[in-house]
């Protein structure tokens, strides 16, 4: 693939930037420049991918570990754990004072902590009363 040629990115991460933004994943790498990031060492995603969102009117950092990249929905501890370097990123691509950052921090943190954990419920659930 041309993408990993150039730009020095791994298998994984050329497949979903691919699948995910299709010929628009040469602009993606090119924000990257040439010192591509991952945000989680486990997953594919990038944090020049976090740029290109913010360009894409994305505008929570909710938004961006939820439905841009999905990190939220495949692993909700990688995601917590990303929050303060997406807020970084976000916080200079759409010029957020510190407040606002703590802000969307606070929210993101909120958010994504409510999804289910990573360990299923074991047995029957417990019937509700009515």
């Amino acid at each position: 693939m041309k993408l990993i040629q150039q730009h020095g990115i791994s298998q994984a991460t050329a497949e979903h930037l691919v699948r995910n933004c299709g010929g628009r994943a040469w602009e993606v790498c090119r924000l990257g420049g040439t010192n591509h990031k991952l945000l989680h060492a486990d997953y594919p995603y990038l944090e020049s991918e976090v740029q290109f969102a913010c360009r894409e009117y994305a505008c929570t950092i909710e938004d961006v570990l939820s439905r841009r990249t999905r990190l939220a929905f495949l692993n909700k501890e990688a995601a917590l754990q990303c929050i303060p370097r997406v807020a970084e990123i976000m916080q200079k691509e759409l010029k957020w004072s510190t407040r606002a950052k703590a802000q969307q921090m606070q929210a993101a943190a909120a958010y994504i902590g409510s999804y289910g954990g990573t360990i299923p419920l074991v047995g029957e659930p417990k019937a509700i009363k009515k």
